[in-house]
């Protein structure tokens, strides 16, 4: 009897193998999966943070990157052409305002200056035209009024007229508007008198109207538009 029972636990435990094998390889396997999508994830995460630190990096080098942007040596005026004696080269840190700058290697010879660019100041690309292109020219006029104490180089006025050459219009009015000054000038060594020349800036188109005033004996008076400092 003592074979039979062996035989039958040797039946048993083979049984017992053939029925839990298959089960034990699937959760071995299972296990493995499980282990590779961590690992996977794990990575991913490592990619990312990685990413992220090279980006922030990236935007801090760029803002504390210097370049050497064309700054004014001197008041630029409407209607003046570029020389090289009046720009200099400054570093600066832009970051992504660069693009809104002369850069001191690129400005365009035969430039001319728009708007009034300040001592020390950026110079702004719309600040530029082409040679020729601005429509800017400039007259001397006697001022019939005393000139404010804050009119001066780079201030912007106004001219108006008392129209007393002209019968059709007595009251006074403006004859050019937002004119930029060149320069004042004292007539009989007085430097804030009425008889004060001052050079302005002007539009081409506005010269017929000014030189008419002037031979029709109309009073002239330049008055601070408030662009000046």
């Amino acid at each position: 009897m003592r074979p039979c029972g062996r035989a039958a636990d040797l039946t048993l435990w083979i049984v017992a193998i053939v029925a839990g094998g298959p089960s034990a390889n699937i959760a071995h396997m299972s296990s493995r999966r499980n282990r590779f999508f961590s690992d996977a994830r794990f990575f991913i995460g490592i990619a990312l943070v990685a990413a992220s630190v090279a980006a922030v990096w990236g935007v801090v080098s760029a803002a504390r990157t210097t370049v050497a942007v064309a700054t004014a040596a001197g008041t630029l005026l409407p209607g003046q052409t570029l020389g090289p004696d009046d720009l200099q080269s400054t570093e600066v840190m832009l970051g992504t305002t660069s693009e809104h700058y002369i850069l001191a290697s690129e400005v365009p010879p035969g430039s001319v200056i728009t708007r009034v660019v300040a001592p020390g100041e950026l110079v702004p690309r719309d600040a530029l035209a082409p040679e020729g292109s601005a429509q800017l020219t400039t007259v001397v006029i006697r001022s019939a009024v005393e000139v404010a104490s804050g009119v001066r180089t780079g201030s912007t006025v106004d001219v108006w007229m008392d129209g007393s050459g002209e019968s059709d219009a007595p009251t006074p009015r403006v004859l050019v508007s937002g004119a930029v000054v060149v320069s004042v000038r004292a007539d009989d060594s007085m430097v804030r008198t009425a008889s004060a020349l001052i050079e302005l800036v002007v539009p081409r188109d506005a010269v017929p109207d000014v030189l008419a005033a002037i031979s029709s004996g109309s009073a002239l008076s330049v008055i601070s538009a408030g662009g000046g400092s």
